[in-house]
């Protein structure tokens, strides 16, 4: 998969929040365990844990996903680090491969990692191979 784009849908099966903290003022702090299925391109299924801070004009995540599954015919498991930032309905988002977690077929991938959601609210990803 050298210098392949790979975009794939997912869904968002579970989303369980615990506070972390007390709020800021109106910033509130979790802890949140989140489940996705994915299909197309990209097909398998991932748990990602994600700390949060959100209040009623943005937010902010950070998160270490592990994917299992099947990249472009490539079955496995990777660890995914990634983050993104939420003003009004602006959103910035970035991610990465952790280099040396690849199981499998997959060992050995890195790349850059964008998690997008539309104003519809349909979910992609873009897996940009090195």
């Amino acid at each position: 998969m050298p210098n392949d784009t790979i975009t794939a849908h997912f869904d968002v099966t579970g989303w369980v929040p615990t506070m972390l903290r007390e709020p800021l003022g109106a910033t509130t702090f979790d802890r949140v365990v989140v489940t996705k299925t994915f299909t197309g391109a990209v097909s398998g299924e991932s748990t990602a844990e994600l700390l949060t801070a959100a209040n009623e004009v943005g937010a902010s995540y950070v998160a270490n996903e592990v994917f299992t599954g099947t990249i472009g015919g490539r079955t496995g498991s990777i660890v995914i680090a990634h983050g993104g930032v939420v003003a009004g309905t602006a959103s910035e988002s970035f991610g990465a491969i952790v280099p040396g977690s690849g199981t499998a077929d997959l060992a050995g991938c890195t790349g850059r990692v964008r998690y997008n959601r539309d104003a519809e609210g349909v979910h992609t990803v873009d897996f940009d191979f090195d």
